[in-house]
């Protein structure tokens, strides 16, 4: 079979890849198409597409988002591979490594410093042979805190459940250190609905605790956080006490029963951050869900943190990949290192 593959570029590119993936993927891309490929503040995202040459069908796609990075001083311009797709019945690995390659090419391309993926294991070989080499693995933490899906999994009746999950929940509130975990610290909490310049000002102040991190400016946020389509985030936030300077924030999202904590910047300060972590905790548990999750890059420090917090490491077979331009690796060579980098949910999902 022969195909050629282009660079996304017209109406006609969006209606064959919106044909494409909605005919191929149980996850609409419609609603999100405007969001993430027209409006992120970055700039838009990369698409190619794979064509056969006998009919011109659209057989496969690739995507890249913009995300702008903070290497200590310095902003750097990452891309993330998404959006990566062949149809079923062209499933060879010619049209998956051709589109693979078109991206990989891109971080030759002027201002594209970097491209990473959060690739599912099918799609693992034919990054590699792309140019893409391991960053490091996906950690999931996962904190219980009932057991009612569980129980109605198993068809329990309703009254008996119901008591059952009420005492299980008990046991696990009691048994938590957030629940014992009574000061304030001087701190207002709050969910926010809008982001400002308290956030850009927390920005600044926090990007050198990690060498290599995604921006996190009160315009990113409201596009990701506040305008995204497919998912509803809330956002518990702490202020000082007169409200004029946000101290962190953690963004979550529920997926079934479960709270996702998708993104986060937390206090400078030690003690300020043991303080959101429980008063965000005892905030969720309000919501009855079965468990708390986080997730991100292999890091051992944030791995310590929500350990005292009752998380505890759950298999993540996912691994994080990157394609580097040959400049910018030698100008940094500290982007190699999985624990100088903080990856979250946010950075990886829509």
């Amino acid at each position: 079979m022969s195909f050629t593959v282009h660079r996304f570029s017209d109406v006609k590119d969006k209606e064959a890849l919106l044909a494409l993936w909605n005919s191929n993927h149980k996850e609409h891309l419609g609603r999100a198409y405007e969001w993430a490929y027209e409006n992120n503040p970055a700039g838009k995202a990369m698409g190619f597409l794979a064509r056969s040459d006998e009919d011109h069908a659209c057989i496969g796609c690739s995507a890249a988002y913009p995300r702008r990075f903070s290497f200590l001083d310095t902003s750097l311009r990452g891309l993330i591979a998404r959006d990566f797709l062949v149809d079923e019945k062209h499933r060879i690995l010619g049209p998956a490594l051709a589109l693979m390659r078109e991206l990989t090419s891109a971080v030759e391309e002027k201002g594209v410093d970097f491209i990473y993926a959060y690739p599912n294991a099918k799609a693992e070989p034919v990054m590699k042979r792309a140019g893409f080499t391991c960053l490091g693995s996906w950690t999931k933490m996962v904190k219980p805190m009932g057991i009612t899906r569980r129980l109605r999994n198993r068809r329990i009746p309703w009254r008996l459940a119901r008591v059952i999950s009420r005492v299980c929940a008990t046991a696990l509130r009691l048994r938590d250190t957030e629940t014992w975990f009574r000061s304030r610290g001087g701190f207002i909490f709050e969910e926010i609905t809008t982001f400002d310049e308290r956030l850009d000002t927390l920005w600044k102040e926090s990007k050198s605790r990690f060498q290599v991190m995604g921006e996190r400016t009160s315009e990113h946020c409201t596009w990701k956080f506040l305008k995204c389509p497919s998912t509803q985030f809330t956002v518990f936030a702490m202020f000082s006490p007169d409200r004029a300077v946000l101290k962190g924030y953690i963004a979550s999202c529920i997926d079934e029963n479960a709270v996702d904590i998708r993104d986060f910047v937390l206090p400078r300060d030690e003690k300020a951050t043991r303080i959101l972590l429980a008063h965000f905790l005892r905030h969720v548990r309000k919501m009855s869900p079965d468990s708390v999750v986080v997730a991100f890059l292999e890091n051992e420090g944030l791995r310590n943190l929500f350990r005292r917090y009752g998380f505890r490491e759950r298999p993540a077979k996912r691994r994080v990949y990157c394609c580097f331009s040959r400049n910018t690796l030698k100008s940094f060579p500290g982007l190699k290192e999985a624990r100088n980098w903080l990856l979250l949910g946010s950075d990886v999902h829509y």
